[in-house]
């Protein structure tokens, strides 16, 4: 399984334990739901970064997840900036979104 990452936001991919927020539909979350505790691979622009354990899965709208933890994730600290971001992947901010947690192995 593989995970892809287009980029190393808030250089978060050499962390122990690191997020990924992506928009749900419920076969990405039932995919994900599926290879909970399975390692996946994870790839930065088509290069393996390293391997990394799915440790949780939190489906939230994107607007009811804490400030600190969108922070941590993008590495940006304004709201309005981290919205505009999610948008430009097409993720609005009513929007449920799937946080999937890692840990590297």
């Amino acid at each position: 399984m593989e995970i892809k990452f287009s980029h190393n936001w808030n250089q978060k991919l050499g962390n122990k334990l690191f997020s990924t927020i992506r928009k749900s539909n419920p076969q990405k979350a039932d995919y994900y739901v599926e290879h909970l505790d399975e390692v996946f691979e994870i790839t930065l622009k088509g290069e393996k970064v390293c391997q990394a354990k799915l440790i949780d899965i939190w489906p939230v709208s994107l607007t009811d997840i804490p400030l600190y933890l969108l922070m941590l994730d993008t590495g940006y600290t304004k709201e309005k900036d981290i919205f505009k971001l999610f948008k430009s992947f097409g993720v609005d901010p009513e929007d449920i979104v799937l946080v999937l947690m890692f840990e590297r192995r």
